[in-house]
């Protein structure tokens, strides 16, 4: 399964480690630069409704959720996945039912762990 990871092309030191991390992996994965691809509220929230897992960076670790068993609110996926301007966070990783927003190693050890099927 192809998945999809919404970046920015330059002077963002998570997606170029992002991209990374998927490319030693040997993710099959297609980069989409916010610039070319921008993302708004609207494409926010249809990215959230599209997951039914969730791996998301908070300031000190993160997130885990299986909307299955809880489901995401729409005012707490826009909450992880915009900026107040209304800017998507990113890098975001769309794979299967997973969505991942932000990077760390170790979100993305996990993430991968889970991939889908």
């Amino acid at each position: 399964m192809r998945a999809i990871l919404y970046d920015k092309s330059c002077d963002c030191p998570a997606s170029e480690l992002a991209r990374r991390a998927l490319a030693e992996a040997r993710v099959d994965f297609e980069s989409r630069s916010l610039e070319a691809h921008p993302v708004d509220r609207d494409g926010a929230l249809g990215l959230a409704r599209g997951a039914k897992r969730f791996l998301v960076k908070t300031g000190a670790g993160f997130v885990r959720r299986d909307a299955v068993r809880e489901p995401v609110s729409d005012a707490q996926a826009l909450d992880w996945l915009l900026h107040e301007d209304g800017l998507l966070r990113i890098p975001v990783l769309v794979w299967g039912d997973l969505l991942v927003r932000g990077y760390t190693d170790e979100l993305y050890e996990r993430a991968l762990a889970e991939r889908p099927a």
